[in-house]
């Protein structure tokens, strides 16, 4: 049995507003439905409602710094508005210095696929792959930091004033429409890396 299409009801009142029978055949042969041909535009408004979600919850987090609000988002290539706005929707969380879309850039479960995400002073695992099995994996060393002070890359953002320790905090498990750089309530740690200078 076939798995129902979640778009189809939207789907045949946008055919029937346009006044044309969901039911009539379209295309060569024996053509299709009439209301496959208004699928994509459910799916749209389907994508931008859940967008428009994610982003009213993230307005409930903690607020972000002003310094870091309305960070520069570099596009390359066109996409759907709802790639878009989960990228801006993850951009508005953290210490968000800037973000880029990549050309092959698409809906992900939490970033799209193809964005990434500068922070400073934060790592976002959520930039991670899900699907493909891509990871992150760190681990506590025992390395005093003034051991390996001279061989630790540095940033032209990095200061010496500025604290010299990396971490992540934990996401909640599981495909997520929005994301975060801090811990959120209920989310359990997985790993926190951190190289402090003792």
């Amino acid at each position: 049995m076939r798995r129902p299409d979640p778009y189809m009801e939207r789907a045949r009142e946008l055919c029937l507003a346009a006044g044309i029978d969901p039911d009539s055949r379209v295309g060569e042969g024996r053509g299709q439905p009439a209301w496959c041909s208004y699928r994509d535009a459910a799916r749209k408004e389907h994508l931008a409602r859940e967008a428009n979600t994610a982003a009213s919850e993230i307005a409930n987090l903690r607020p972000q710094e002003a310094r870091f609000r309305n960070a520069p988002l570099k596009i390359f290539g066109p996409h759907e508005e709802a790639t878009v706005a989960q990228m801006r929707n993850c951009m508005a969380v953290g210490n968000v210095v800037s973000g880029v879309i990549c050309a092959d850039g698409h809906l992900g479960y939490a970033q799209p696929v193809g964005g990434v995400i500068a922070y400073e002073k934060q790592i976002s695992i959520s930039g991670v792959g899900f699907d493909i099995g891509c990871g992150n994996m760190a681990a506590k060393l025992d390395t005093r930091f003034d051991d390996i002070a001279n061989i630790v890359p540095r940033s032209s953002a990095t200061s010496p004033r500025r604290s010299r320790s990396v971490s992540a905090a934990p996401m909640p498990s599981g495909p997520s429409t929005s994301c975060s750089t801090t811990a959120m309530p209920g989310a359990r740690a997985t790993w926190r890396p951190t190289v402090k200078k003792r």
